[in-house]
């Protein structure tokens, strides 16, 4: 992520833990890590104070979220458990309390099971915690571990995305289909630029009913981090994308975000970014503050001790 999306972590999309897959449309089961967060070093938790009350996230000491709580009021919270097997998610309950009574009823239990006799199929089971099965998706992978299918089935009916792969250009396209409808399309691929580096340009292309509605385009160094960002939308005078925003990411010490300037209409605004690092060595921030507006996100971060060194005699 470009920057942590400190809100209730279990309305965050479920990204992909096998390697290969595009993240963004139909996606598999994940496991949050300290990078997700803009952590670094051996986090055993982080709190963050926002303006709706604050969030609580729980690293095992590989660096994987295993619980998280978003605390409204002393009365009121949510908390979300990750049961983790080796590196496989196995199991996700989000669990719900308003004036400090356990909602059964909107709280949920994701159960996940792995089949590897043809390829890999990953299952996904949703129950209430008033045992009422609400849905099921199947995820199945190609023989590159790339997310191939997913049929999710629930009292609606059942729903097939099948994502396709094709190489052309020196880059990739895949192509997300629901139902045998196109629902959008992401390239991906690298080039160099004026300055004689290299960056990796990712253009996704929504649909609705075949035609081209909205377009994004996002171009990364080879580092990851988010340069520039192009919104183009659907003119139906002359069926063109046209450009819409453009939105510019600049980078400071230690890799933190410094500005973001977005140009609209004629008009460019700039939001920049001050940080108070914590000290250590693993210079995580504790303080954000951002201008204009003077908003600002404070961070309490708790490490795992290191463990007693060794005296040799």
């Amino acid at each position: 992520m470009l920057k942590p999306s400190y809100q209730l972590i279990t309305i965050f999309a479920i990204l992909c833990l096998y390697t290969g897959l595009v993240t963004g449309f139909a996606q598999a089961p994940e496991v949050f890590t300290l990078k997700d967060f803009d952590l670094r070093g051996p986090v055993q938790q982080c709190i963050v104070i926002t303006d709706y009350g604050r969030e609580e996230y729980s690293f095992d000491k590989k660096g994987r979220l295993v619980k998280a709580i978003t605390r409204y009021s002393d009365s009121d919270y949510d908390v979300t458990y990750y049961k983790l097997r080796d590196t496989i998610l196995v199991e996700q309950r989000d669990e719900v309390y308003r004036d400090n009574e356990f909602d059964e009823q909107t709280s949920m239990a994701h159960f996940y099971s792995r089949d590897t006799t043809q390829g890999l199929r990953i299952t996904e089971k949703i129950f209430s915690y008033n045992k009422e099965f609400r849905e099921q998706n199947e995820y199945e992978f190609d023989l590159q571990r790339r997310l191939s299918r997913i049929i999710t089935a629930d009292q609606e009916g059942v729903d097939e995305t099948v994502l396709s792969y094709e190489k052309s250009g020196g880059g990739q396209t895949v192509l997300y289909t629901l139902n045998d409808n196109l629902q959008k399309t992401t390239r991906t691929y690298k080039r160099p630029t004026a300055k004689g580096d290299t960056v990796k340009v990712v253009y996704t292309k929504e649909y609705q009913d075949s035609i081209p509605r909205q377009a994004k385009e996002e171009i990364y160094n080879l580092k990851g981090r988010k340069l520039i960002e192009n919104q183009l939308s659907f003119r139906r005078s002359d069926s063109s994308l046209v450009p819409v925003s453009k939105t510019i990411y600049q980078y400071g010490d230690q890799g933190l975000l410094a500005a973001v300037i977005t140009q609209k209409n004629g008009t460019e605004k700039k939001v920049s970014y001050i940080y108070q690092l914590d000290g250590s060595s693993h210079h995580n921030w504790i303080k954000e503050i951002i201008t204009p507006a003077n908003s600002y996100t404070s961070r309490k971060i708790t490490y795992y001790k290191a463990p007693p060194a060794t005296v040799k005699n």
